[in-house]
């Protein structure tokens, strides 16, 4: 996928629970593991814009190209 291409500009980090009725910390990390390998090889591209929440937090970060 060329994010690029899709002037795709935002990407939200959300903890979406595995299991909705317990807070077990596991987490559908689907988004999280297209980003990490961006974020290893180019951390100077992608900033952090707002953090909402604490123990099931939701990121929101900005992609620079």
């Amino acid at each position: 996928m060329n994010w690029k291409s899709l002037n795709v500009q935002y990407v939200i980090l959300g903890n979406l629970r595995m299991n909705p009725k317990k807070n077990n910390g596991r987490v559908i990390n689907t988004i999280h593991r297209m980003l990490a390998p961006v974020y290893q090889k180019y951390p100077q591209k992608i900033r952090l814009v707002k953090t909402i929440g604490t123990s099931e937090k939701t990121e929101l970060y900005e992609i620079k190209y």
